[in-house]
């Protein structure tokens, strides 16, 4: 469980702080599938006790894809969204 923590929250680093430009954020997020794959694991750990730090882990790891897409959408022109599926 302990390597599921921690990947999410190196997620988290580099969606925040690792990647400077944001057309490699954009990249990132599409090519990890994270707004794809996030609603299974909480789903899948929802009556899982054992999984509370994990769940934490996909709740900050939410929060941080929220915040920076916000911010991407203020900062990047219409252009480079153009054919992206964000989440």
């Amino acid at each position: 469980m302990h390597i599921r923590v921690e990947t999410a929250n190196a997620f988290v680093r580099m969606i925040l702080k690792g990647l400077k430009e944001p057309s490699d954020k954009l990249q990132l997020i599409r090519v990890l599938s994270l707004g794809d794959i996030i609603p299974g694991l909480e789903q899948a750990t929802r009556n899982d006790e054992e999984q509370v730090q994990f769940r934490e882990g996909l709740g900050k790891l939410t929060n941080a894809l929220g915040l920076e897409l916000s911010k991407l959408v203020e900062e990047v022109p219409l252009v480079l969204c153009t054919g992206y599926h964000l989440i």
